[in-house]
């Protein structure tokens, strides 16, 4: 069940502005350890709710909360095509580290002390069990900048791997175990489907 709420929206305990439910293809949500976190799906143009299928607007998905990045339209097709990030990439979004230097900090710590100076003030909270021990400086870039994409990133600095639940993060040392299953082509793997494109490559 996906249920849209206004852009502006703080408590999502309701069924906001409805419960989406005119698909042109199933909702898929991709999350890559240390990376993205997405929601997308395709939907009937003048389908139930389409109206506020627009750009701020948040959808929750599985318990998560996406806000709504990008509206495909074509005036000749039947369908919207819908791509959505977490909130938590809102740090993205009109939000500022001016000069802030984590100093002799692990990797949690580091990450709720840079989040409590951001210019824009933000509700989430960090918990974590990382053990390095490390410092780095961020000047002038957006948050999601300084914790992924920066020189010195603190995911890559710090270590640690991020799990995502809303406004709650945790930055572990390790996220699951190693229970030593191993999956093995002709043993216990009935099938696999692969895509080659090779039309990026150039000479």
């Amino acid at each position: 069940m996906l249920v849209l709420y206004s852009s502006n929206t703080t408590s999502f305990n309701t069924l906001g502005l409805g419960v989406l439910r005119d698909f042109k293809s199933e909702p898929l949500i991709t999350e890559v350890l240390n990376g993205l976190y997405n929601l997308e799906f395709d939907y009937v143009k003048d389908g139930w709710l389409s109206e506020y299928l627009i750009e701020g607007n948040i959808i929750k998905a599985e318990g998560q909360l996406f806000r709504i990045r990008s509206i495909e339209k074509n005036i000749s097709d039947t369908k919207i095509s819908i791509l959505a990030k977490h909130i938590w990439f809102d740090l993205e979004i009109n939000n500022w580290l001016e000069d802030v230097a984590p100093t002799n900090l692990v990797g949690h710590t580091a990450l709720s002390w840079m989040l409590a100076r951001t210019k824009v003030a933000n509700n989430f909270t960090v918990t974590g069990t990382c053990t390095k021990v490390a410092s780095a400086r961020y000047v002038r870039m957006n948050p999601i900048e300084a914790i992924y994409n920066a020189d010195n990133a603190l995911l890559e600095r710090f270590g640690g791997e991020l799990s995502i639940d809303n406004f709650n993060i945790n930055l572990l040392a390790h996220r699951g175990s190693d229970t030593g299953v191993e999956i093995r082509q002709k043993k216990n793997l009935t099938g696999a489907i692969y895509k080659v494109d090779i039309k990026s490559i150039a000479t």
